[in-house]
């Protein structure tokens, strides 16, 4: 979700108020998140930890978290190395 929060239109009282507004934008943004880790083969470690993920799965990670904000060109060094 780290990725989806710079998309998002809830500021930041909608979020501390947990509005109805801000819940629906969240669990749009769980559900595009989701989508991005089956991607990238992570969809049963959706509920794991980051730091507890084994390095290599760490790496791909970061590559969905990176396609979550929907960049123009990502240029990588040894993603997967």
């Amino acid at each position: 979700l780290t990725g989806m929060h710079c998309r998002t239109g809830s500021g930041f009282l909608s979020s501390f108020l947990k509005t109805k507004r801000q819940r629906i934008e969240e669990e749009r943004c769980r559900g595009i998140a989701y989508e991005f880790l089956k991607l990238v083969g992570l969809e049963e470690d959706a509920e794991e930890v980051a730091t507890s993920l084994p390095y290599g799965k760490q790496r791909r990670l970061e590559i969905a978290r990176a396609l979550a904000t929907h960049p123009q060109l990502i240029l990588l060094d040894e993603p997967a190395a």
